[in-house]
């Protein structure tokens, strides 16, 4: 048997105030047995474990989760035999998926993709995965996309979004969704930067991964002025996702409390309004549920 994240292993809490009928976790991964399902970054941060599709719906349930969408990990690269697999066993309309391209992927498998529930892909842009794509490559991969009605997600931080903010401001054809707040700690000098690029009208915010950029061991209350500026800089253009399992957690016992994670957010938007906007209507709009 294969071993699992530490995230997958233990067990999901419903959070103190339940989420809204329909909520949607934007952002979370699904490994299965790495001797099945190998990876194929040749250098990955770190060797995949496994977090499996039941565990995602197991997870889901717990919490009060509706809908999700699975994002491609890093470490499967363009090969997305596993994340086919998850969305032919979960509730069809219930799920769907952000993927990696490339020039490689061909346009028999972008059919295949969306047809299984595929609505966006991510581009790596952190410097410690060495995935960036080239100029060429991420313009093409956007006109390829833009027949299917699919958006571009950016995994960015705050030392690399100085370095590419021209890139971003010039997608204007499809929507962008930047990934985990920009990344960006509190006071920061990249925190205007992520600010100013949500207030685009086709750019979207994912409300996620505060623990990370918190410089505080919980409660993650240091976040909470950028969330805010966030939601107000694009009340119908923000998301939430846990970023189950955790991976980068392993060696913290998991890392941060899904419960926990939906209680950061609650502290971001402190009205029934906006949890229904972030939670249920805006994840429906982008990913046509």
């Amino acid at each position: 048997m294969s071993q699992k994240y530490a995230g997958a292993a233990r067990p999901a809490r419903a959070p103190a105030e339940p989420l809204p009928p329909l909520s949607c976790d934007c952002h979370l991964h699904v490994f299965g047995d790495p001797a099945q399902f190998p990876d194929r970054h040749p250098n990955p941060v770190h060797k995949s474990l496994e977090a499996t599709w039941e565990d995602a719906l197991k997870m889901h349930h717990a919490v009060g989760f509706s809908r999700g969408v699975f994002v491609q990990p890093a470490n499967y690269m363009t090969d997305h035999t596993y994340l086919k697999e998850a969305l032919a066993r979960v509730p069809r309309g219930q799920y769907r998926a952000t993927g990696i391209i490339d020039d490689g992927v061909s346009d028999a498998e972008l059919e295949t993709l969306h047809d299984s529930g595929m609505r966006g892909v991510r581009f790596n842009f952190v410097r410690q995965f060495n995935m960036a794509p080239s100029p060429a490559t991420f313009h093409r991969s956007i006109a390829r996309i833009r027949a299917y009605g699919w958006y571009v997600k950016i995994f960015i931080g705050a030392e690399e979004i100085a370095g590419h903010i021209d890139t971003l401001r010039d997608v204007t054809s499809v929507p962008v969704l930047v990934d985990h707040m920009g990344r960006t700690p509190p006071n920061h000098p990249a925190r205007r930067l992520v600010v100013d690029l949500v207030k685009r009208e086709n750019v979207w915010m994912l409300l996620s991964n505060g623990p990370r950029m918190s410089a505080q061991a919980s409660g993650w209350d240091d976040m909470v002025p950028l969330g805010r500026e966030l939601y107000a800089a694009a009340p119908d253009r923000c998301i939430f996702g846990t970023d189950w399992p955790h991976t980068h957690s392993q060696k913290e016992g998991g890392g941060p409390e899904e419960d926990a994670l939906v209680g950061l957010l609650y502290k971001f938007l402190p009205d029934a309004k906006s949890r229904q906007a972030v939670l249920v209507d805006n994840p429906a709009r982008l990913h046509g549920f």
